[in-house]
């Protein structure tokens, strides 16, 4: 919310340049800021939105208020339950796939050197994809829901699962195929409707399966090397950061190129300067964010919550 206020009301004060704020400082907030508040920012067109980056958020709000109905199943009836979930995974891949082949979609930026002759038909499926497919509820959702199921396995089982040497193996071996299939099955081919469709239909549970299998190994303590670099302590204040360093990053990019007064040449070294600021600067405003905002408020929501459980106590 204070970031909300601050990028529809200050943020186009906080620079000048050529085309600064005609562009990326949205216009549109002042109106549609309470679609934000409300969560359901991404059921508008991204041309609509404010902060539009924020349409995970909207997402991930609306999975958590649903999840009762599949972990309430999983609970009462496991068999019920698996059914569900997975009947709904199936739907979300079936939704992915039947959008993008009935609207001709793209898979992604990834597809631009095809269409180097008509950039701009490129770019409206492009966003048409992005409003269509990328942002909504029901087509994001099958990763949700893989979450859910293994976290419904471990709770069961008590994180007490020890695999065989081979059924480890197995595992590694299976979640490299399935994040270089979600990452690079369209590498360098030609451009196919029929391929986009299924490759939008699967990427997402691809990538779900092979994260929930490093989650699984690392609860289970058979994540070897990649769970101690994970557990390192290092990345605790970063992680405590995260939420506002998502939400502020977006500025910091939007502040160094609207008001950039000439043009960069593109270079490793273009390329690792800017990353080191961006990362520099994302993380210093995070850091005064969560002083001034997020940590006062969880302290007064873990005060509260405190006193609550004395007196149930009591």
């Amino acid at each position: 919310m204070v970031v909300l206020g601050f990028y529809t009301f200050l943020f186009p004060y906080t620079g000048s340049g050529p085309v600064w704020p005609t562009f990326d400082t949205n216009p549109v907030c002042s109106q549609n800021w309470w679609w934000n508040l409300l969560y359901i920012n991404n059921f508008k067109k991204y041309s609509s939105q404010c902060m539009e980056w924020c349409w995970y958020l909207a997402a991930d709000m609306q999975f958590y208020i649903i999840s009762p109905i599949f972990l309430i199943s999983l609970i009462r009836n496991p068999k019920f339950g698996y059914i569900l979930t997975g009947a709904c995974i199936a739907a979300s891949c079936l939704a992915n796939f039947i959008i993008t082949k009935q609207y001709n979609l793209v898979d992604g930026f990834s597809r631009m050197e095809y269409h180097f002759t008509d950039l701009n038909q490129f770019f409206d499926q492009y966003w048409t994809y992005f409003d269509l497919v990328y942002i909504k509820p029901y087509t994001r959702i099958s990763s949700y829901l893989i979450a859910i199921l293994l976290a419904h396995y471990l709770y069961k089982n008590k994180l007490k699962i020890k695999c065989s040497q081979g059924v480890l193996l197995f595992g590694w071996i299976s979640t490299d195929i399935l994040w270089l299939t979600a990452y690079f099955a369209l590498f360098k081919r030609e451009e196919s409707i029929t391929e986009n469709a299924v490759y939008n239909g699967l990427k997402h549970l691809f990538y779900s399966i092979g994260l929930s299998w490093i989650i699984f190994t690392c609860l289970t303590e058979q994540g070897g090397l990649i769970n101690k670099c994970l557990s390192l302590k290092v990345f605790s204040p970063l992680a405590k950061l995260s939420y506002c360093a998502y939400l502020i990053h977006p500025l910091v990019l939007m502040r160094y190129y609207q008001t950039a007064e000439y043009l960069e040449d593109l270079s490793a070294s273009s390329v690792l300067v800017l990353t080191a600021y961006v990362y520099f600067w994302t993380y210093v405003f995070s850091f005064m964010a969560c002083l001034l905002f997020e940590f006062p408020f969880l302290n007064l929501l873990d005060l509260i919550s405190t006193k609550k459980t004395d007196k149930t106590r009591i």
